[in-house]
């Protein structure tokens, strides 16, 4: 499977039409970004004209979030519901697990773990997955569909329903210089809050991994 940011370059001229369509004509609808690489291209979307930043979100990690919950389920053989857990950063390769904020049944993961009679999970493997789903997907079809489409539905759905759920979605971070995927609070009017959570050591460093490699890529494509 290519690197996702390998068609920012096609992208960027689409992205770019789109905004302006829809910007000559209104400012209110919602706008949500699946193309990839997405945290780029919801960057973009935002540097094109003055369409509120607010009304731009891409899909960012939900996918992710939704492979990583069903991942740990499947170890301990339990419903995925009962697994709160997420993922950040970019929607790909530098996308981040957050361990330390994991829970079962209300329960931190290390204390289930505890009390589990299953083994312990194995948070290497499981990470290692969450990306490597996707890549099998695309090697055995030829393209993803599916699991992305799913998962752009509930998200529609959470917005038009006015949920005011709390997912992982790419939007602008509060400096302003790029679009990460970080919990989110999303209304029928938009992005209404990022959660810019705390994380332990290791999740930070690869966190500030994935905002370099965005960074880099919006650097390579959008900054003369």
């Amino acid at each position: 499977m290519p690197d996702r940011t390998a068609l920012t370059k096609g992208n960027v001229a689409v992205v770019t039409d789109i905004m302006n369509r829809i910007h000559a004509v209104t400012q209110q609808p919602l706008i949500v970004f699946v193309s990839n690489p997405v945290d780029t291209m919801t960057y973009m979307a935002t540097q094109v004209n003055d369409y509120p930043n607010e009304k731009i979100m891409g899909t960012g990690t939900l996918l992710e979030s939704a492979r990583f919950r069903t991942l740990i389920a499947n170890h301990y053989a339990i419903d995925p519901k009962s697994v709160e857990a997420f993922v950040i950063g970019e929607h790909g390769q530098h996308a981040v697990p957050v361990w330390s904020k994991t829970t079962i049944a209300g329960m931190p993961l290390d204390e289930f773990e505890s009390l589990s009679n299953k083994p312990k999970i194995d948070r290497t493997h499981i990470t290692q997955q969450i990306d490597k789903v996707s890549f099998d997907v695309f090697y055995d079809k030829g393209w993803t569909n599916a699991a992305i489409s799913k998962t752009t539905v509930e998200l529609v759905k959470s917005l038009v329903f006015d949920e005011k759920s709390i997912l992982p979605l790419s939007s602008i971070v509060s400096s302003g210089r790029l679009a990460v995927s970080l919990p989110t609070l999303v209304t029928r009017q938009g992005v209404e809050q990022v959660f810019e959570i705390a994380l332990d050591a290791t999740e930070q460093e690869q966190f500030d991994q994935a905002q370099d490699y965005i960074q880099q890529t919006i650097d390579t494509h959008f900054k003369h």
